[in-house]
């Protein structure tokens, strides 16, 4: 329900502070909230499952404002080539669907905190500075083209 709401009520001033910072400016700052989330619920205590509801909340943040990555995403994809990039990307995503849950059976197996270190550790360690390098190559490659 939280999450829901949230995106009622943000995705419209979510899309304006993307175009007064920047879509990317916007995308890297926001997966702190998604940090932030997972770090409450790896800490939740069972005596407080209330707390949960904040973790949603902040990871609902996230998404809401990650709009503006998913806008720049088809901005750096030629138009010639999305018809390829959406093929390759769902292919990838497909193989990842099939082996994720086995792998985070044998995860979970071992301990069921592991499962959000893990995906903090990998947003933190390889998602943002792969966001950060991808932005940083198309800021470049628009200033060559214009000058």
């Amino acid at each position: 329900t939280i999450s829901t709401a949230i995106t009622i009520c943000f995705s419209i001033p979510a899309g304006y502070l993307a175009e007064t910072i920047g879509r990317r400016r916007l995308a890297y700052i926001t997966r702190i909230f998604w940090w932030m989330g997972l770090v409450i619920t790896i800490y939740t205590p069972s005596t407080h499952p209330e707390y949960l509801i904040l973790a949603s909340a902040l990871q609902s943040l996230n998404m809401v404002m990650f709009v503006g990555w998913s806008a720049f995403t088809q901005e750096i994809i030629p138009l010639s080539a999305r018809g390829r990039w959406s093929g390759v990307n769902m292919l990838v995503n497909g193989l990842v669907g099939v082996i994720a849950p086995l792998v985070g059976g044998v995860v979970w197996s071992l301990n069921p905190d592991y499962i959000w270190w893990i995906s903090l550790f990998c947003d933190a360690v390889i998602i943002l500075p792969l966001m950060i390098i991808i932005g940083y190559k198309v800021s470049n490659a628009d200033k060559d083209q214009s000058t």
